[in-house]
């Protein structure tokens, strides 16, 4: 029995097919506790606002996309039809919640009210652009029930797949194996390339949850009105991802995606939807492929006496205090659902230590198998270029660590900045895992279908585009009708046409793990800015898989702006007899990636496209691979080295900027706490400093899942 005090609201929604009048029309019913508020007859919603009256009002606030030069108006024209948009929103809000009876002061009287909107996904409609969206939102918007007098209102919004089993009268809808579908399929996840499109059964979709929040914060000019805080408009995402599935789907490829769109009013709703009990956690969840976070983050001090600050996540609950939700809870919560996690949850850029690197370093303490994130400053115009290529990527590559590659390596057109920051793609982290390579993946099957259907299509955009070389109007290119294209929107952004159905090798990109996240993190918070690396056991596949792993990973490093210089140093060939270490080192080159891993002394710099402007922060580092092959300094080679090292160091120290060292080698700790005094004789100054009291690190053997799992517990 539910309190007098709460209630739940179910609101189903199906589209009519036939329009009335211009106007669209939904089928609603609407259930209060299980009983239907219209008993005697359905319920149908017309649309308050004909076609063209959308088309040039409320288009603004619902497509994002809508180009006003389309329609011969200034800017300024377009700046009023959208006061004019908002101005007609909270009318429309109210007839609303007259027509859903959700004013009924039996419910206004509630102090807890749960509401629960289902609707069908249908990628062939094109609700997904329109008003349909707007209607929608206006009842996930708790700045209309600040108004009330309830306690909490939690509006919470699931898109399914058609064909769902509809929620039996009176059941609470939080025991959603009922309203979703009862198969529980296994995740197939559990091999170290972590590829969801290759590893598929070819008659089983893939399936996608979406997961989106809604921050709200005082105006920061008022400080009494509350504002959205996402700096890209929500909805993006959503609108990429069906764009995307429907693309597909359009062109009748067999890779079949079942998607599905959550977005929760509390965490609770979350671990309800996913299938976990509170009082038995252990029951069976359900399962994803791939799920998609795309939520607002801040750090902050949780309630009581602990004073340390811990990232967090926003949900959109009244009153505003109670919606932050530790990292940790919600990545125990995904982690037993899923193994690949997209994530644009308020990350920063590449500096330890700060929100993104926290919220990745949590994510992969709780298992999860790999990440693929991107800042929160990756603004709206970035954002659709990088999501479009990454999820096309994905689903026709079959490549989670590729379909990074291909949408940052689109973003680096994009030579933009905003307000003296970083270009865009300095905003989206490469992939994290728990792994330290990726297998290349099976090169998936061309599609020759998609191939011939691009042609086709591209044959009236080259005809557009040479009369408008033949004509005097300015803008007739852009009367090519490019929306009249269903799949222009997806692949505009390419290069070029064979990036769709040519299947190369895996690129070379390794994911980084936490042992990565851990080095990073001791390398900016400790004042020295050094750390030492050593493997768990005194082996060789111990030390070689460390080596292995840094030297992966200085790529990533230079190219996400961590350090803008890179200097490795490989004690072992540096002692060989035809090397010389007085010359100097050898620039990383792309063309021949083995080779320059076998060098002993190469350097790689981050690339500036200005010469005259210095870029906004210089950090070199120094990695020395090997040291202990220095002891004992008997041999007069080894000292000719040594000198030499020490000379680097001191060279890099004096240089303007941070200067970071890393130091690999398999000395235990109590070994390696007495080398500080004996170089301290040897006038190593920069070297001594260097290794006085840093953090040491002991790096488990990829192999050692026991082990690796009770490190990265102990170092919570």
């Amino acid at each position: 029995m539910q309190q007098e005090d709460t209630g739940l609201t179910v609101i189903y929604l199906s589209r009519i097919g036939n329009a009335r009048s211009q106007r669209r029309v939904w089928e609603i019913e609407v259930t209060h506790n299980g009983e239907k508020i219209h008993p005697n007859n359905d319920m149908s919603l017309l649309d308050p606002f004909m076609t063209h009256q959308y088309s040039t009002c409320f288009k603004f606030l619902a497509d994002d996309s809508f180009q006003p030069y389309r329609y011969n108006r200034s800017e300024n024209q377009n700046q009023q039809m959208v006061q004019i948009a908002k101005t007609n929103m909270p009318t429309y809000g109210t007839s609303l919640l007259e027509a859903l009876g959700l004013d009924r002061p039996t419910l206004r009287r509630l102090k807890k009210h749960d509401i629960l909107v289902v609707e069908d996904l249908d990628t062939n409609c094109n609700d997904n652009d329109s008003l349909h969206n707007i209607v929608w939102e206006l009842l996930e918007d708790p700045r209309y029930w600040l108004s009330t007098s309830q306690e909490r209102v939690t509006v919470t919004r699931i898109i399914r797949p058609p064909g769902s089993p509809r929620l039996p009268a009176g059941t609470d809808w939080r025991e959603l194996k009922e309203l979703r579908s009862s198969s529980s399929i296994s995740s197939i996840l559990n091999t170290p390339d972590y590829s969801p499109i290759t590893g598929l059964h070819e008659h089983r979709p893939l399936r996608m949850l979406l997961v989106i929040g809604r921050c709200l914060r005082h105006d920061r000019t008022t400080q009494t009105n509350f504002e959205y805080a996402e700096r890209i408009t929500p909805g993006i995402i959503q609108k990429t991802i069906m764009q995307t599935v429907k693309h597909l789907n359009h062109l009748g490829h067999t890779r079949k995606v079942q998607l599905e769109i959550l977005r929760p009013g509390t965490f609770r709703d979350l671990k309800a939807y996913l299938g976990i009990d509170p009082v038995n956690p252990n029951t069976p969840k359900h399962t994803f492929d791939i799920i998609h976070l795309d939520m607002h983050g801040v750090m902050r001090r949780s309630p009581g006496t602990d004073t340390t600050l811990k990232p967090h996540l926003m949900f959109t609950w009244v009153p505003m205090e109670t919606c932050y939700v530790l990292v940790s809870d919600v990545a125990r919560a995904l982690g037993q659902c899923t193994d690949l996690l997209v994530m644009n949850a308020c990350n920063s850029s590449s500096i330890s230590g700060q929100l993104g690197i926290r919220m990745v370093r949590t994510f992969l303490q709780e298992d999860m198998g790999c990440i693929s994130a991107t800042s929160y400053r990756l603004q709206e115009s970035a954002a659709k270029i990088y999501y479009p290529h990454f999820y096309m990527s994905l689903l026709l590559n079959g490549s989670f660590n590729r379909a990074a590659a291909d949408a940052r390596a689109a973003l680096r057109r994009n030579q933009t900045r905003y307000r003296g920051e970083e270009r865009d793609d300095h905003y989206v982290h490469w992939n994290w895992s728990r792994t330290a390579n990726l297998r290349a993946d099976v090169e998936p099957l061309r599609s020759k279908h998609l191939l011939i259907r691009m042609l086709l299509e591209s044959i009236p955009r080259v005809l557009c585009w040479l009369y408008a070389c033949m004509c005097f109007k300015v803008d007739a290119w852009r009367d090519s009708q490019a929306d009249d294209y269903p799949m222009y929107a997806i692949h505009r952004q390419f290069d070029r046409l064979d990036r769709h159905v040519l299947c190369a090798e895996q690129n070379d990109i390794p994911s980084m793990g936490l042992h990565i996240l851990e080095a990073e993190y001791y390398l900016t918070k400790n004042d020295k800015h050094s750390v030492y690396l050593h493997s768990a056991y005194n082996d060789g596949p111990g030390r070689r898989w460390i080596s292995s792993l840094i030297r992966n990973t200085v790529r990533i490093w230079v190219e996400t702006n961590f350090v803008s210089e890179v200097r490795l140093l490989t004690v072992q060939g540096l002692l060989d007899r035809d090397c010389k270490p007085w010359r100097k080192p050898r620039l990383w080159m792309e063309s021949w990636y083995a080779e320059s891993m076998k060098h002993p002394d190469w350097i790689w710099s981050q690339e500036n496209p200005n010469p005259d402007q210095k870029p906004p922060s210089i950090r070199r580092m120094l990695i020395i691979d090997g040291f202990e092959n220095l002891e004992p300094q008997s041999d007069a080679r080894k000292r000719e080295v040594l000198n030499k090292i020490g000379a680097i160091a001191e060279q890099m120290q004096k240089e303007d900027g941070d200067f970071y060292l890393i130091t690999i080698g398999s000395l235990v700790e109590t070994q390696w706490k007495l080398l500080p005094s004996d170089y301290a004789r040897k006038n190593l100054t920069t070297l001594t400093m260097k290794w006085t009291g840093i953090p040491i690190l002991m790096v488990p053997l990829e192999e050692d899942t026991e082990l690796a799992t009770y490190v990265r517990k102990r170092r919570r």
